[in-house]
């Protein structure tokens, strides 16, 4: 699924989309079925870079300001992709990349989520030496011999 594109002036007018963007933008009000001043606030914290945190939603969204020499004033672009989209390529990158089991996959997930190891083993509910075990294949997959290693090299094979 491609990641629907939006651009917004800064004063919230949307200038332009692309299908996808479009899509999303004719599906909000059956996401959203009012819009709530707290929401809208929140999104003009995030375009003006001041948000804290974000509502829970089903996308993810970035934001990323767009300025030259040749616009009136400053554009934001808004990249929206549907948050099961991006987890169903994550998932899909440690399969095809490393050949991970799901259990495996599961647990590089909660690991590149932050989790510990310990919590991980609490959130799958499986003991703390089944993670380990899970650890020890992961390392050879990925081949590398540390925790840190490993979600600096599952992170980056995320981003390629």
């Amino acid at each position: 699924m491609k990641p629907g594109f939006i651009l917004i002036d800064d004063n919230g007018v949307i200038r332009g989309a692309n299908e996808e963007g479009r899509d999303i933008i004719l599906g909000l009000p059956s996401l959203f079925p009012e819009p709530k001043q707290a929401d809208m606030l929140a999104l003009r914290r995030l375009v003006d870079g001041e948000a804290s945190g974000s509502p829970e939603l089903p996308v993810e969204i970035s934001v990323d300001l767009l300025t030259d020499g040749l616009m009136e004033a400053p554009q934001v672009l808004l990249t929206v992709r549907a948050k099961w989209a991006v987890a169903e390529r994550r998932r899909r990158i440690l399969v095809d990349r490393y050949r991970m089991t799901a259990a495996e996959v599961r647990l590089a997930e909660l690991l590149m989520d932050g989790l510990t190891p310990t919590a991980a083993s609490e959130k799958l509910e499986i003991s703390i030496h089944t993670v380990r075990t899970y650890l020890k294949r992961l390392y050879n997959k990925v081949g590398v011999r540390a925790q840190a290693g490993l979600v600096r090299a599952l992170l980056k094979a995320e981003q390629e």
